[in-house]
């Protein structure tokens, strides 16, 4: 069974004769033998390590769906169950995605001397 070590490295120093880039070259090797075996339960990406570029699209466009998917249900389940009109459910859909993209850029956009969440 292959357990994951986490590699101790200051500034890209090797430790006991390894450098960092071994011990990632060995992960992957060991990450590979292990999937062959029908073994999933160790780490597939490490915080630094970049996954492919068709994935992170796919991964990403999965969240951007399931937010929505609440961010528009919401309203319609409420507007709905108020009784209200077609017009009024549009309007409350649009209202709540256009806030749920201004608090996100407010989110990500570092304003003057303000960082992201830093009101909360």
């Amino acid at each position: 069974m292959f357990i994951l070590a986490w590699p101790v490295t200051i500034a890209g120093a090797a430790v006991d004769g390894v450098s960092c880039t071994d011990r990632r070259w060995s992960r992957e090797v060991e990450l590979m033998q292990s999937e062959r075996a029908g073994d999933r339960t160790s780490v597939r990406y490490e915080p630094d390590d970049k996954p492919p570029a068709a994935l992170t699209f796919g991964l990403g466009l999965q969240l951007a769906i399931l937010c929505l998917s609440g961010i528009v249900l919401t309203p319609a389940i409420v507007v709905r169950a108020a009784g209200g009109s077609e017009t009024y459910l549009a309007w409350a859909v649009f209202a709540a995605v256009a806030v749920s993209g201004v608090t996100t850029v407010l989110q990500a956009v570092r304003v003057g001397r303000t960082a992201p969440a830093t009101c909360c």
